[in-house]
């Protein structure tokens, strides 16, 4: 090649192709133009005309071709001066009129978009593309009557065009006819089957007509056609969550991420998801992915705020709810979580007006009137609490957690009698359970004898609880030849004392993630013969699980004083004490009774060794109330006032009182009585070091009277405090009886306030009865039955195998 045509050569490489002839011949240009643009050769196509517009400045081919390569490209202001020139040249041209048209509507100038539609269709009615672009402006426009006319006229002109009837279908579904919208789509499915973008607002469309199936049959359908249908994917997703299908939305979401890795709707509903299965790792990674995309996004701190909660990581959560408030300082359910975690840390009083400011930003929503009741619950403010516990349940009639607030509350005020706590146990059952029975999982005895029952229990508080507590020295002492033991813990908090149980437990399983329905099929497939419930109506309980009956024999025991009401639970273990003979007509269970004590005690690991009478060393009496400030109703200071008063010189301590008002009501309370306040020392949570150094420190306990103590009075015990107790003939009003009768001070039992005044004064004046009797305590316990973990667990069994040998010779 000669160096002259190298550079020509080049040059063409550097600056396109070279119209040849243009001043005598433009349509020479205008062609090769043409044909460049239609091998989507755009760089050539736009240099050319640029050419020719360089020396025919008014050629209106030229300008309506690169006017329509500018719009293509998105160069949409560039088109728009371009197609202004064409059009002034030929104003009465509909293809530039339609093109300037859909480039004003790109540049958000709609009524100029709209003129220009006009003027096309006024030069050709017949034009479809001019009525489907019009349509799609008007429905931008949210004129959605003006746009579904115009996709009507565009397939009246056009019958085959499939994406006219899927434009119509779309206006449609927002005009509210998703009937009519199904009709348009699958029009255009007729024509088009593999339409994917069709199939996706078909499933919308049924999904608006509540015909689940077929909603998920047109996602599926989108999907296999496009695996990679990002809105299909997503609503599928969201659908399958609303029908509590939670693998296969799990699954969805995943793909939908997978696939855009910063959407955070997607991350928001899985976080969302993981958090309902107590997937808290995994939905607290989603939260953070979030907070990094967008330190503003309000969702991303309120959930993992409920992270923390959950994990009783509380100033992480108060923090996070902290933030989240920052960012919308209106959002009741923040206000209403901020005050759990207050409330959780003994602030009540910040925890009210947390709550106060929920309740006012949303009145109706029953979550913060239940949440107002566990307030009251913890301030002794029980019928307050009762109160507003049944007014959650009216506004929420679901609301299966307020139902169990309500009977929770009634169990530990003493003017509400046991029969009516059994009919509002009944209600929860006729509310929540009896739905299910159809779901329930049916049982036949089987007449061959069974050597090892398989026995499991089920609870939220195999953790640092009192029921763990009372639990660790049962599991321990299972007879390994008679009972194949499993349990179902439903907490996602593992801690050490978890770790320490489950390492003794033949089969543990980690059922937090589990649904009702799930954790009954789990219990079911595991072919359990006996079920223990371990929660009753406090929290975390799963009687739902109870109520699909996944075991034939179910039986509830510790962790909740009075009747589940459900109807699906056959037995309740006490003992002869708290629950004498008549005591049976209170419960809808049966009642199975243990010989002794039904606590089991196991001293915890670093108590410290019994010391000398404080008496001794102060001289004076001291008084201690250990027990949760819940606990501690009128009756109890009204009791407790008559002993100060019999005891002059006596000091009272009482723990786990809330700062602020409530102190302050307590105080007042004991000075209307005659009881100054300088005589009483109120102590806030304390860690367990600290309880039982102040516990040492204490000459007696004082049981509450109304509800009285089972943790708390056995660690007073051994530490060689006696604790003296009002028996009454409520189930909470004979713990203490039970107890103490099992550990070998039936005395220390009174039937009366009298007895309680008489044993004080007795004891005031003889503090070396009182000195010998703390020395001797441990030891004395420890040849009792409240202490012999295998032979209490043996009697344990014992009622376990009657009750499943009654139910298998059915």
């Amino acid at each position: 090649m000669s160096k002259k045509n190298k550079h020509r050569a080049e040059g063409k490489e550097r600056h396109g192709p070279v119209a040849r002839d243009l001043q005598q011949d433009p349509q020479q240009a205008f062609q090769q133009a043409v044909a460049c643009y239609g091998v989507r050769d755009w760089k050539a196509a736009e240099s050319l005309c640029r050419q020719i517009l360089g020396k025919f400045p008014e050629h209106v081919d030229a300008l309506h071709l690169l006017g329509a390569m500018l719009l293509q490209s998105e160069r949409f202001d560039d088109a728009r001066l371009v197609l202004d020139q064409a059009l002034a040249l030929q104003p009465r041209n509909p293809a530039i009129a339609n093109k300037l048209g859909i480039v004003c509507t790109h540049l958000k100038r709609s009524e100029e978009a709209l003129a220009h539609f006009c003027a096309a269709l006024e030069v050709n009615p017949q034009l479809v593309e001019v009525y489907a672009a019009r349509g799609a402006l008007h429905e931008s426009m949210g004129q959605h009557d003006a746009a579904a006319r115009d996709f009507a006229k565009a397939v009246e002109l056009a019958p085959e065009f499939a994406l006219g009837h899927f434009l119509w279908g779309n206006c449609q579904a927002a005009l509210g006819q998703p009937a009519q919208a199904v009709a348009c789509y699958d029009r255009a499915l007729a024509l088009a089957s593999n339409f994917a973008d069709a199939l996706h607002a078909r499933g919308n469309a049924w999904r608006d007509l509540d015909r689940i199936g077929d909603a998920l049959s047109s996602y599926e359908q989108a999907i296999q056609i496009d695996p990679n249908h990002f809105a299909a994917l997503s609503s599928m997703a969201d659908l399958l969550v609303q029908q509590s299908r939670h693998d296969a939305a799990l699954e969805a979401l995943d793909r939908v991420i997978r696939l855009k890795p910063d959407y955070q709707d997607a991350l928001v509903l899985r976080g969302a998801l993981r958090y309902q299965r107590s997937e808290l790792d995994e939905a607290y990674r989603d939260f953070a992915r979030l907070v990094e995309l967008d330190p503003a996004n309000f969702q991303a701190y309120l959930n993992i705020g409920h992270i923390h909660f959950r994990l009783g990581r509380f100033p992480q959560a108060l923090g996070n709810y902290g933030q989240a408030l920052r960012l919308e300082p209106d959002d009741a359910i923040a206000h209403l979580n901020r005050s759990m975690v207050l409330a959780a840390t003994g602030a009540v009083d910040e925890a009210f007006a947390s709550n106060a400011r929920a309740r006012a930003l949303a009145p109706e929503m029953a979550e913060v009137i239940c949440n107002e009741g566990n307030l009251q619950m913890r301030s002794r403010q029980l019928e307050a609490a009762a109160r507003n516990f049944r007014r959650a349940c009216e506004m929420k009639p679901e609301f299966v957690d307020a139902r169990s607030s309500l009977l929770y509350a009634l169990n530990f005020m003493a003017e509400v009698s046991p029969e009516e706590v059994k009919h509002e146990a009944t209600l929860w059952n006729q509310h929540h359970a009896e739905p299910l029975r159809n779901a329930r999982y049916a049982h036949v005895p089987s007449s061959a004898p069974r050597q090892r029952l398989r026995l499991g229990y089920v609870s939220s508080d195999l953790r640092h609880h009192v029921v763990a507590n009372f639990m660790a020295p049962i599991l321990a002492n299972h007879d390994a030849q008679q009972f194949e033991v499993f349990c179902y813990h439903c907490h996602p908090v593992q801690d050490e004392v978890t770790q320490s149980l489950s390492r003794g437990v033949e089969h543990w399983v980690n059922a937090a993630t589990l649904s009702a329905e799930a954790l009954a099929r789990r219990i079911h497939e595991d072919g359990i013969d006996v079920l223990v419930d371990l929660a009753g109506h406090s929290e975390g309980n799963r009687l739902l699980s109870f109520a699909l009956k996944p075991a034939p024999v179910q039986i509830t025991y510790l962790g909740y004083p009075g009747t589940t009401g459900l109807e699906a639970m056959d037995c309740r273990i006490s003992d002869v004490y708290a629950d004498p003979p008549e005591a049976d007509v209170r419960y809808t269970e049966q009642l199975l009774r243990l010989p002794h004590s039904l606590w089991c005690y196991r001293p915890a690991p670093g108590m410290p060794a019994v010391g000398g009478l404080p008496a001794l060393d102060r001289g004076h009496l001291t008084f201690g109330s250990f027990n949760s400030f819940s606990k501690v109703d009128r009756r109890s200071i009204e009791l407790w006032a008559q002993l100060m008063i019999a005891v002059p010189d006596a000091q009272l301590v009482v723990a786990t009182v809330p700062e602020g008002q409530a102190r302050v009501v307590f105080l007042d309370q004991f000075a209307s009585l005659g009881v100054d306040a300088s005589r009483i020392e109120l102590l806030g949570k304390l860690s367990s070091t600290e309880f039982w150094g102040r516990l040492e420190r204490v000459d007696i306990s004082l049981d509450p009277v109304s509800v009285n103590g089972a943790t708390t009075t056995c660690e007073s015990l051994w530490l060689g405090v006696p604790v003296i107790s009002r028996v009454g003939s409520r189930f909470l009003e004979r713990a203490g009886l039970s107890i103490l009768t099992t550990a070998g001070l039936p005395d220390f039992a009174c039937a009366s306030d009298d007895a309680c005044v008489q044993l004080v004064q007795r004891l005031s004046s003889d503090w070396p009865r009182l000195a010998a009797l703390r020395a001797g305590l441990r030891a004395a316990l420890q040849s009792t039955p409240l202490t012999d973990a295998k032979t209490f667990t043996r009697s344990l069994e014992g009622l376990y195998r009657t009750a499943w040998l009654r139910w298998a010779s059915t």
